[in-house]
Order: C-alpha cells, then sequence, then structure tokens
C-alpha cells in the first residue's frame, strides 16, 4: 500500500520533491512550486515502480508453480 502511495503521489503532483526524509543540504538550488519534469519524477519513484513490479511476477511465479502442481483429472 505504501508503495502504490508513494507512486501515485509523486505522479500526480509533480511538485514531489522527495519520498522520505529530507536534509537540507539537498534542498539546495531547488526552486519551491516548481514542478519536475517527467523524467525527474521517474527517477524519484524508480524504486518504488521496480518493487511492484518484482511483486507482481513474484506473485504470478507462485500461482503458477502451484497450478502446475495440481492434478487434472478428466
Amino acid at each position: 500500500n505504501t508503495l502504490f502511495a508513494e507512486t501515485t503521489l509523486a505522479f500526480l503532483n509533480p511538485a514531489t520533491r522527495a519520498l522520505g526524509p529530507v536534509l537540507s543540504t539537498q534542498m539546495q538550488g531547488a526552486i519551491p512550486g516548481m514542478p519536475l519534469s517527467l523524467g525527474d519524477s521517474l527517477m524519484l519513484v524508480w524504486p518504488q515502480l521496480t518493487a511492484l513490479l518484482a511483486i507482481v511476477i513474484l506473485l504470478f511465479v507462485v500461482a503458477y508453480v502451484l497450478f502446475q502442481r495440481q492434478e487434472v483429472r478428466a
């Protein structure tokens, strides 16, 4: 739930600069209220997107293995 919420927050609000704690040194040079470009937004949510995709693939693999182990009799 947290991964999805953080990802949608960054996509729907381009002014989001960070998804976690921010240090003052990280905010140097940032213009407040200036929206990020699409590339910067994607770089911001890349870990969340990767984790969501990995979880989906893992669940499909588990479901496929469980399905293949079942005996099907006509």
